[in-house]
């Protein structure tokens, strides 16, 4: 009988108790919330009385640096008042000259630029002229050295009228130059020292020429006829007969007015 009766009682819970600590836990942190909202506006409340006093001593003291100032742009427009008219300063002329040295400026800065540009061209036709300078002193030696060239060749060339004779240069001997004419027989042996000879053209002329042709020897001499039209009869008889004597003869036509030259 007593085991039912302990099986049919109710069990001891603590959910009761837990409800009361949660309950007053809650309470004490809404209390303590309370506390430090009631205690972060009491700060801002004294930091703001604390501020506004010293805002208020900077206004004062801006206002008494302000107060100042005026008192001071007072004194001088009542001492600019006082001074005559010829002392006082306008700020319309002041402008008006402050336009007028800004044109200044502007004429001078615009002249400075047309000066660099005149410049810069300046320079280029300086260099231009100075490499057609460079140019022209190139064609001038050019044309300086084909000037003593030509006046070389002038120099050296054979008058008017004036035959040179070339020797052959196959050949060791050397020419005995013959210029027959109407009324004279030159001959010469060129580039050497044997003097110029002359002979009259007629009989005795001719006897006398073939007499010093022929004392040159024939293996060392060759004997060279420049006829002109008015010697040609007896200069073929001369040819004739001295390459009878086995000379070694040959002859050319020589104009009447041309002269040969022999030496």
């Amino acid at each position: 009988m007593g085991s039912r009766r302990k099986r049919n009682e109710a069990p001891i819970t603590l959910f009761s108790f837990q409800d009361i600590v949660t309950t007053i836990s809650g309470i004490m942190i809404l209390f303590a919330l309370l506390l430090s909202l009631q205690v972060d506006s009491s700060e801002t409340t004294d930091a703001r009385q604390e501020s506004r006093p010293r805002r208020s001593l900077d206004r004062t003291r801006e206002i008494t640096a302000l107060s100042n100032q005026v008192a001071d742009l007072r004194k001088k427009i009542s001492s600019s008042k006082s001074l005559p008219s010829s002392q006082l300063i306008d700020p319309l002329a002041i402008a008006r000259e402050i336009d007028k040295y800004e044109t200044k400026n502007q004429q001078i800065s615009n002249d400075m630029t047309r000066v660099n540009q005149m410049t810069e061209k300046l320079q280029l036709s300086f260099v231009s002229l100075t490499n057609h300078s460079a140019i022209q002193s190139a064609e001038n030696d050019e044309l300086r050295q084909t000037t003593q060239q030509l006046q070389t060749a002038i120099s050296n060339a054979p008058p008017p009228n004036q035959v040179r004779f070339i020797s052959d240069k196959r050949t060791d001997k050397t020419p005995l130059l013959v210029e027959c004419s109407e009324k004279s027989i030159r001959c010469g042996i060129p580039e050497s020292n044997d003097p110029l000879r002359k002979f009259n053209a007629n009989d005795f002329g001719q006897k006398q020429f073939r007499k010093y042709a022929t004392s040159l020897s024939k293996a060392t001499h060759y004997i060279v006829f420049q006829i002109k039209p008015s010697g040609v009869l007896y200069a073929m008889s001369l040819v004739k007969s001295l390459k009878e004597d086995g000379y070694d003869v040959g002859y050319d036509a020589l104009e009447e007015k041309a002269w040969a030259v022999l030496n």
